[in-house]
């Protein structure tokens, strides 16, 4: 069969299926001759949002080895009820030999050049997934300027506000940026770092502050796991995590992530009471980024 450019060897297709094409159902199909397998049905929103479970959902990986003969053979001569062990058993040595690959496909890469081999929608807070441009356009706005200055998403409402002209009496988080416009001296202020919350713990859920010299992030409840400090002035891949040799820094770093999150605006879910935390999450919910205790149970 031929799509396009594209041959199909086998013209068997895994059809999309909620709660069925997992990624270990998927390698079994595709050992088992599909030519074309399809993830469950995830939710667009989750996918943007960067739900770590709405992602795991689309994992998928090229270094899965093969192993068609050994499953045609033990399919052959193995009894039928044995077929489910057997499964799980190609599928764990298929992990094995997937991750051995894997190191050695790294071997002598930088941790940035690591990290470039992963996966695009991912928790996290590396400087190559969330140092964005920000741009601002407009009639009062002085065209060709480059600031150099460090600035934070909580900065673009204020500034919005500023430039049409609408006073904001609320205390928020951030501050315009127009006198940058202007070119006035403007002192620096650290940036909060924070990947995307949600209820149960997770190494992959962090928090953290970024200022011109230092990154400082590590788990979002723990401040002992998951400790990383770069100096992206002279490491601005961040390769070298000095945590270890400058503790120093690590304290004065979480002293100020300490002080940004007591006096910030944002309401913080560790805080919030049992009837306010119900209706975020039947909120969550709705939206499809959530299931209840009873749908997960069902």
């Amino acid at each position: 069969m031929q799509i396009g450019h594209i041959s199909i060897k086998t013209p068997i297709f895994l059809a999309p299926m909620a709660g069925v094409t997992d990624f270990p159902f998927r390698c079994l199909c595709k050992e088992f001759g599909a030519s074309v397998v399809y993830s469950e049905f995830v939710s667009a929103h989750g996918i943007i949002r960067e739900n770590i479970k709405t992602l795991n959902m689309i994992e998928f990986s090229d270094f899965e080895p093969q192993f068609k003969t050994g499953l045609k053979v033990g399919k052959k001569i193995m009894p039928d009820f044995t077929h489910k062990f057997g499964a799980k058993v190609f599928v764990g040595i298929s992990d094995k030999i997937r991750d051995s690959r894997l190191k050695k496909a790294n071997e002598g890469l930088t941790p940035y050049q690591i990290r470039s081999r992963l996966p695009y929608f991912r928790l996290t807070l590396f400087d190559e997934a969330i140092h964005v441009p920000l741009l601002f356009l407009g009639k009062s706005i002085p065209k060709n300027k480059i600031i150099p200055h460090q600035v934070s998403n909580v900065d673009i409402f204020p500034t919005i506000l500023d430039l049409i002209g609408i006073s904001d009496k609320l205390r928020r988080d951030g501050r315009s940026l127009t006198s940058y416009f202007n070119d006035k001296v403007v002192s620096e202020r650290e940036v909060y770092l924070h990947t995307i919350p949600y209820d149960e713990k997770s190494l992959q859920d962090k928090v953290g502050v970024r200022t011109s010299k230092y990154k400082y992030f590590r788990h979002a409840r723990n401040r002992t796991v998951n400790v990383n400090l770069y100096d992206i002035e002279n490491d601005p891949y961040e390769n070298n995590n000095i945590a270890n040799d400058n503790s120093d820094i690590v304290k004065k770093m979480e002293n100020i992530l300490e002080e940004l999150t007591e006096n910030s605006t944002i309401e913080s879910i560790d805080n919030l009471d049992d009837e306010r935390s119900k209706k975020i999450q039947d909120e969550l919910r709705l939206l499809g980024y959530k299931k209840t205790w009873k749908e997960k149970s069902n």
